[in-house]
C-alpha cells in the first residue's frame, strides 16, 4: 500500500435482485431530501441504495439528523478558509460526545501540523472543532485462482520502465460498471506507480498468474483504477471473496447512513490479500486525508482497529446487513491508505508493513460523482 494504501470450501449468499434503473446520478443525492416518513419525532434515511433503489431504510431520531445535516453544513463552510492558512491535511468530520435524541452526534475534525493547531477556531456555527495532528499514511498471503473473479481477490498492476519490467500488488475491490455501462474491475490507481499522480490507462494488470487486463480509467485523487478485462477465460460477477466463501454484494451505504456508522462507531470489514478479512470500527468520513493526488476528494471514510498492510490497497470495505431477509455485503469504501504501522506479515517471501487503521474512498461518491454501478 502507498501513501496515497486455504479455501477448502465455498458457501455463496445470494439475494433477489430487483430491476436496475440506468440513470443514477440525481436519484442519489439523498443526503439533501431523504425519503421521511415522519413520526414520533423521528425519520427514515435510505440506508442501503443501488443505482436508483432504495433496498432497505432506518429510522433516526429527527433532532440528530438535523444535526448531522448541520455538522456537513458547517464543515464545508470550514475547509476553504482552514486548509489555504493553516496546513491543514484534512476537514473531516467524527463522532462527538454529545447526543441528539439519544443518538451520538458528530463533530467536525481537523487534522493539521502541530505547529498550525493554533488557527484552529474552537467551533463554527455551533458546531465543536477538534484540531488533532495529522497522521503519517503510509506505504500474498491470500492468494486466489477462481475462474469468477471477485472483489477481494489479487489484482497485478504490470509496467516497463527504462527497459525494465515492475509489478505492483494490491487488492481488487469489487466489479463494476463504468458511466457507459462497461464491465470493470475496480481497484487502486497507486498500484501503477510509474504514473504518480497521472493517468495509468492502458497499463496492464493481472490475476495472481493469469493475464487479466488493461487499465481503462484511472482516477488519482480517490484513487480508482477500472480494469478492461480481455482474456476470455475469466468472468466477472459481483461479490467479495473472503477467505472461505463468497459474500453477495446488494449495494452501498448512502452519506446519511455513513453519518450515522461513524456516530454509532459500528463495525466494518475489510478484505486484503495479505492480511485477509479484519473488523474494526468506522470512526470519520469526509476525510481528504492528503495533499495534491490521493486526497480522497473529502470523501475519504476511516476505519480503525483493523489489520491492513501492502497489498490491500484497493480491497472493499464494507458491513453485512440484512438485505430483504438475506445477509449481504453493503459497501461502505475501498482501501487506500494505512497508519500506525506497527508490525510486518511475510507474503511469498517479501515482508509487507502492517496497520492498525485504514481509510479509502467512499462508495456513494463514486456513484454519484462517477456514474459508477454494481
Amino acid at each position: 500500500m502507498s501513501s496515497n494504501g486455504g479455501n477448502d470450501s465455498t458457501e455463496t449468499l445470494t439475494v433477489s435482485r430487483r430491476g436496475v434503473i440506468a440513470s443514477v446520478g440525481t436519484a442519489l443525492t439523498l443526503s439533501a431530501t431523504p425519503a421521511v416518513a415522519k413520526r414520533d419525532d423521528t425519520t427514515e434515511i435510505p440506508y442501503v441504495v443501488t443505482d436508483d433503489e432504495v433496498l432497505k431504510h432506518k429510522k433516526v431520531p429527527q433532532p440528530w439528523l438535523e444535526h448531522t445535516r448541520h455538522v456537513l453544513h458547517a464543515r464545508a463552510d470550514l475547509e476553504d478558509p482552514v486548509e489555504p492558512t493553516s496546513g491543514s491535511q484534512s476537514v473531516g468530520v467524527a463522532r462527538s460526545s454529545e447526543t441528539y435524541g439519544g443518538k451520538p452526534g458528530l463533530k467536525i475534525q481537523v487534522a493539521t501540523d502541530a505547529r498550525a493547531q493554533s488557527v484552529v477556531p474552537s467551533d463554527v456555527r455551533g458546531v465543536e472543532v477538534e484540531a488533532v495532528e495529522k497522521e503519517d499514511w503510509r506505504t500474498a498471503c491470500y492468494y486466489d485462482t477462481p475462474d469468477n473473479i471477485t472483489g477481494g481477490l489479487p489484482i497485478e498492476a504490470r509496467w516497463e520502465e527504462g527497459g525494465q519490467s515492475y509489478t505492483g500488488w494490491g487488492t481488487a475491490g469489487l466489479p463494476v460498471k463504468d458511466s457507459n455501462g462497461n464491465e470493470r474491475l475496480l481497484t487502486a490507481d497507486h498500484l501503477w506507480e510509474n504514473k504518480p499522480c497521472q493517468s495509468s490507462e492502458g497499463e496492464e494488470a493481472t490475476q495472481y498468474t493469469q493475464d487479466f487486463g488493461k487499465v481503462a480509467e484511472s482516477q488519482a485523487e480517490p484513487d480508482f483504477a477500472l480494469v478492461e478485462k480481455t482474456n476470455s477465460s475469466l468472468s466477472l460477477s459481483d461479490g467479495i471473496h473472503e477467505e472461505n466463501r463468497t459474500l453477495s454484494v446488494s449495494g452501498w451505504f448512502p452519506e446519511e447512513a455513513i453519518s450515522e456508522l461513524v456516530s454509532e462507531g459500528k463495525s466494518v470489514h475489510k478484505m486484503g490479500v495479505t492480511t485477509g478479512k479484519t473488523t474494526g470500527t468506522i470512526d470519520a468520513m469526509n476525510q481528504s486525508l492528503g495533499n495534491g493526488c490521493g486526497n480522497l476528494e473529502n470523501r475519504g471514510v476511516v476505519v480503525n482497529g483493523i489489520e491492513v498492510g501492502e497489498g490491500d490497497s484497493g480491497g472493499p470495505m464494507y458491513r453485512i446487513e440484512d438485505v430483504l431477509g438475506t445477509k449481504h455485503a453493503v459497501l461502505v469504501g475501498h482501501t487506500t491508505h494505512a497508519t500506525n504501522i506497527n508490525d510486518t506479515a511475510s507474503c511469498i517471501g517479501e515482508d509487507r508493513d502492517i496497520g492498525r487503521k485504514a481509510a479509502g474512498h467512499a462508495w456513494f461518491h463514486k456513484n454519484n460523482e462517477y456514474d459508477i454501478t454494481i
